[in-house]
């Protein structure tokens, strides 16, 4: 594969995004919040109801409050969804830290993701190896959460680095110079 050029590797990533964790930690406590106060709001009834309470009231006595399922419902929602929210985190930086690109003189190599990385379940988990010349690379762009997507004619990997601009400009570079030696060359052999 010639000299190595540049490289980046998904354990850079999850470390230049570890403010993320910031913000999943605030929207599990708000979820959490939310789900005790809509349990406490919607899920608590008055044994008796209105005349349980009025004759409670008439007597001097409270009327006992019980909890019922939609208490339940919301309290373990909230926590539930808090659960699920930083499973799901824990889940993408794992496999974001599997991912990683070797950048040579006449190919990369390395292993990544499906096409919907970071937003299917599937292709997060689905991690695979590659080995490509140039000449087998379409394009490579950088997705808006700053991952590395390399079309390869069809079979798209995605991979986590913390320097996918420039892991990106460097393939570019190789590629439009392995197209302008082969249109050269094309050219060259017609005449």
């Amino acid at each position: 594969m010639g000299k190595l050029i540049i490289s980046g590797n998904g354990k850079d990533f999850v470390k230049s995004t570890a403010h993320n964790w910031i913000f999943f930690i605030l929207i599990a406590i708000v979820l959490v919040v939310v789900g005790f106060v809509l349990a406490n709001q919607f899920g608590v009834r008055t044994l008796g109801g209105a005349i349980g309470q009025g004759i409670g009231g008439l007597l001097g006595v409270a009327a006992p409050q019980v909890r019922t399922g939609a208490y339940y419902t919301f309290m373990w929602g909230g926590i539930g969804s808090a659960v699920l929210l930083i499973g799901y985190g824990l889940m993408q930086d794992i496999y974001a830290g599997k991912t990683e690109i070797y950048v040579y003189e006449n190919g990369i190599k390395g292993a990544g993701g499906g096409p919907k990385f970071a937003q299917s379940l599937e292709d997060t988990m689905k991690i695979s190896s590659f080995q490509l010349e140039y000449d087998r690379i379409a394009s490579v762009d950088v997705t808006h959460k700053k991952l590395l997507s390399i079309n390869a004619f069809g079979k798209i990997y995605v991979v986590a680095v913390a320097n996918p601009d420039e892991i990106a400009t460097a393939i570019n570079d190789r590629v439009r110079q392995v197209k302008t030696c082969s249109s050269y060359a094309s050219e060259y052999d017609n005449k």
